[in-house]
C-alpha cells in the first residue's frame, strides 16, 4: 500500500485529536513536509455531472491561475507538501497548462504528485508527459459502469472516449515497463446507479488498477438519488462481495462502510484543515490568506498560527467541526485491501 494511504488509514486509527495536531506543530517547527495541496488551476468544467456542485455555479466567472500565481505558489507551499493532487472539484484539464503543475510538484520533490479528471481531455501525448514527469497517481472520476448510465449522470462525456484513455494507459504503462502513474477509480454511488456495483469487474477489470474508491453520493445537488433504507442493505452486500474481489486482485478498496447518509460528526476531518489546502484562483487554503500580497509565513505569523496548534494540543475541550461541512464526505473510508 502506498504510504499516502497508510497515512489516510492512520488518521483514522488515531481518535485523539491532540496527537494529531501534536504531530503538525512539531512538523513545521523542524520544516517537514506535512501539507496535502488539492489544487484547482481552473474554475470549471467540461462535463455538467448531475451529481456535481459545479453546474450550480455556471453563472461564476471562471477564473484561472496565472504563470506568476503558479510560481509563487510552488515557492510558498510545495517544498512543505508530501502530496500535491491536481483537480479537486474542477476538472484541471481546461486549464491550458495545467501540466506545468505536475512537473512543478516534481521540481519541488514532492513525494506523491496526483491528478484527478474525467479523462475527457486526454490523450496518448498527455500520458507520455504523465510518465517523463513522474506523475505518482491518476484519479478517473465515473458515476456508471454502463454507458447509458456513465453517459446519463456525466453530462456531455463519451463512454467510449474515457475506455479509449484507460486502454491508453495500459498500454504505455506496459510498453514502458512501469506502474506509474498509478490508477485509482473514484465511483459516485446513488439509488439509480447502486445495482451496477457488482457489475464493477465485468467493464473495468481488464485494466490495471491499483486504488478503487466506492463513495456514496453526498450533499443536495442531486436529490432523487439518495440512498433509502433498502439501498443501505444492497450497498452493504455489494460491497462485501467488492472487497473480497478487491482481495483477489491485489487492489486497495477505499470504500464508506457505514453512516451512508452523512448523519453521524466526522471526526476524522479534525486534522484536515490543517493539512489539507484547497487552492483555487478564488481562494487559497483560507478566505484571510491574502496570498497574492504576502508570504504564508508572514499570514501564520500574523494570526499567531503556532499558537493556535500548540494551544489546541493542550486544550481539554473538544475541537469543534466547524469545518466539518468543507470535509464532511472525506476521512470516512473504513475498508483497505489487501
Amino acid at each position: 500500500m502506498d504510504f499516502i494511504y497508510k497515512l489516510i488509514k492512520l488518521n483514522r486509527l488515531i481518535r485523539n485529536p491532540q496527537i494529531k495536531l501534536l504531530a503538525v506543530y512539531m512538523a513545521r517547527r523542524l520544516s517537514l513536509r506535512h501539507l496535502s495541496l488539492r489544487v484547482d488551476p481552473i474554475t470549471t468544467c467540461n462535463l455538467k455531472c448531475r451529481m456535481c456542485a459545479v453546474p450550480n455555479e455556471a453563472n461564476a466567472p471562471i477564473r484561472r491561475f496565472s504563470e506568476d500565481d503558479r510560481i509563487r505558489l510552488g515557492r510558498m507551499l510545495f517544498n512543505k507538501a508530501l502530496q500535491v493532487v491536481i483537480g479537486c472539484g474542477y476538472e484541471p484539464t481546461m486549464h491550458k497548462h495545467f501540466m506545468h503543475y505536475i512537473k512543478m510538484a516534481r521540481d519541488y520533490r514532492v513525494p506523491y504528485v496526483g491528478l484527478t479528471s474525467n479523462a475527457q481531455l486526454l490523450d496518448v501525448p498527455h500520458i507520455e508527459q504523465f510518465m517523463r514527469f513522474g506523475l505518482s497517481e491518476i484519479t478517473i472520476s465515473i458515476h456508471g459502469l454502463q454507458k447509458d448510465t456513465y453517459q446519463r449522470f456525466m453530462v456531455s462525456a463519451s463512454y467510449e472516449k474515457l475506455h479509449e484513455f484507460l486502454k491508453n494507459l495500459d498500454r504505455a504503462k506496459t510498453g514502458n515497463k512501469t506502474m506509474l502513474p498509478s490508477l485509482r477509480i473514484n465511483f459516485i454511488i446513488n439509488s439509480e446507479n447502486l445495482d451496477e456495483l457488482p457489475l464493477f469487474f465485468k467493464y473495468f477489470g481488464k485494466y490495471g488498477i491499483k486504488t478503487l474508491q466506492i463513495r456514496p453520493m453526498h450533499g443536495d445537488f442531486y436529490p432523487e438519488g439518495r440512498l433509502n433504507e433498502k439501498d443501505c442493505e444492497k450497498y452493504q452486500i455489494y460491497l462485501k462481495a467488492l472487497s473480497e474481489e478487491c482481495a483477489k486482485r491485489n487492489i486497495t478498496l477505499m470504500a464508506h462502510a457505514g453512516d451512508l447518509n452523512f448523519r453521524q460528526d466526522n471526526f476524522a476531518v479534525i486534522i484536515y484543515p490543517e493539512i489539507f489546502y484547497h487552492m483555487n484562483p478564488n481562494m487559497v487554503w483560507r478566505p484571510d490568506f491574502a496570498w497574492r500580497d504576502e508570504t504564508y509565513e508572514s499570514f501564520c505569523r500574523r494570526i499567531k498560527y503556532n499558537n493556535y496548534l500548540i494551544s489546541s494540543v493542550f486544550s481539554r475541550k473538544r475541537k469543534r467541526l466547524e469545518h466539518d461541512s468543507i470535509f464532511s464526505g472525506s476521512g470516512r473510508f473504513d475498508i483497505f485491501n489487501p
